[in-house]
């Protein structure tokens, strides 16, 4: 699904193959993280912008009633984005983490979650959704195997 700033034709395509609208966000980027369970979903593009710097952008849904995202944009700074895609790939995915853990911070203040639900009930699904980006972390992490 494209972010509202998506909806218009893209203006620039760079070396790299990937293309940018008026607004500066990617029009085609990677699809790198596609999560879907009974804790939520959880989808993180990215694109690399002319000056080589990977930018990163995400949607997340958190057991159907808290959604956050932005769009991938272009990078028109060296000192902005990340070196590499996998650099911007655990950003977004610690982004998306720390926001699940704010969200159980709140349980301190209100007795229900917008849907009903105690949050004492929605705990164990934030938990979840927290442990499912782990495991997506683990899964983009290299590991060098050591041969005798």
């Amino acid at each position: 699904m494209a972010h509202p700033h998506s909806m218009s034709e893209t203006v620039h395509r760079n070396k790299y193959g990937f293309g940018f609208n008026i607004h500066d966000v990617c029009m085609n980027p990677d699809v790198d993280v596609s999560i879907e369970s009974k804790y939520g979903s959880v989808e993180v593009n990215t694109a690399r912008s002319d000056n080589g710097r990977w930018e990163y952008g995400y949607r997340s849904t958190i057991v159907e009633w808290i959604y956050s995202g932005h769009p991938c944009s272009f990078v028109a700074h060296k000192e902005h984005g990340f070196a590499t895609k996998n650099d911007a790939l655990f950003e977004a995915l610690d982004t998306i983490r720390s926001k699940a853990e704010d969200i159980d911070c709140f349980s301190k203040h209100f007795d229900r979650l917008p849907d009903g639900r105690s949050y004492s009930a929605a705990r164990a699904l934030l938990k979840g959704f927290v442990r499912m980006i782990d495991e997506e972390k683990q899964r983009l992490t290299f590991v060098q195997l050591k041969l005798f």
